[in-house]
């Protein structure tokens, strides 16, 4: 009767400890983490002349604020990887300077390749044409905008985009929207192989085609290709995308899937339309409540 009574207590003891556990963890997960953001807005101009050729560039980043710092690590990792590049993490800068110092850096490596490769070639060409000065070289003016936000939040996803637009010359400039849909639980990006399961890429492809048609307002994959979806690149899940209780949205960069006078394109699937390949984890059925 003792020893009954005894595992009838460690029973109720051990439930409760997980019961507080588990809202300890719910709570915290809702709380460990909030954003800030900072902004920076340089110019250098050619040979220091201000009514020379010049090079600006933009930054407006969203970083993590938390005391959590193995969780704050394993963000800004991802984040800066896809906001600044490889080399910001490479050499460990997510946890040596702070964010107000990276982007001044990253502002000065970037003006300073500019200054660097393009100068001598503007004065090049200056000498070759010293009638044309300053105006006749537009080409030689560059720009770079990089701007991050918060597309989505709960207590166990982060949705978070880049934006980088960029002139370096040419005919136009260039633009892309890079997606992070991180696990906070996890502590890692996800990928398609962590939202679908089986052999999910002919049936999630085909509700995408179902999507742009329905989002363009024709009846057929034929009136699409005719618009030029489909003409640079296969239509397809790829592993730029983004989670929200709306569904799954695909997002393609300019020249993927269509001609550059097409822009970026999006597309959402709903949840419900690809739930036989969906995996059954709890944050996509939180997604989906």
């Amino acid at each position: 009767m003792v020893k009954k009574y005894l595992k009838f207590l460690f029973l109720i003891l051990t439930t409760g400890v997980f019961i507080v556990s588990c809202n300890h963890k719910a709570k915290r997960n809702s709380e460990r983490i909030t954003f800030d953001s900072v902004q920076l807005n340089k110019t250098v101009y050619l040979l220091g002349d201000t009514a020379l050729p010049s090079c600006n560039i933009n930054i407006r980043y969203t970083y993590p604020v938390t005391k959590d710092s193995v969780l704050k690590d394993s963000i800004d990792f991802y984040l800066i990887q896809s906001c600044f590049g490889d080399d910001y993490v490479r050499h460990n800068y997510f946890n040596s300077l702070s964010a107000e110092a990276l982007i001044q850096l990253y502002a000065k490596n970037y003006t300073d390749n500019y200054l660097k490769d393009v100068q001598p070639l503007y004065v090049e060409e200056l000498k070759e044409h010293p009638q044309d000065k300053s105006e006749s070289f537009g080409w030689f003016s560059y720009y770079e905008e990089i701007i991050s936000s918060i597309v989505y939040q709960n207590k166990s996803l982060l949705v978070y985009s880049c934006y980088l637009n960029e002139f370096t010359g040419g005919a136009h400039g260039v633009y892309f929207t890079n997606y992070i849909n991180f696990d906070l639980d996890l502590m890692r990006p996800l990928h398609l192989n962590d939202i679908f399961v089986g052999d999910y890429k002919d049936a999630v492809s085909d509700q995408i085609w179902n999507a742009l048609m329905k989002k363009e307002n024709v009846k057929s994959r034929d009136a699409l290709e005719e618009m030029g979806y489909g003409t640079l690149g296969d239509i397809e899940p790829i592993e730029n995308f983004y989670l929200t209780p709306e569904g799954i949205t695909f997002h393609y960069n300019i020249y993927e899937i269509a001609p550059f006078s097409m822009g970026a394109i999006s597309v959402t699937v709903p949840f419900n339309q690809v739930s036989r390949w969906l995996n059954t984890m709890p944050l996509l059925r939180e997604l989906m409540k």
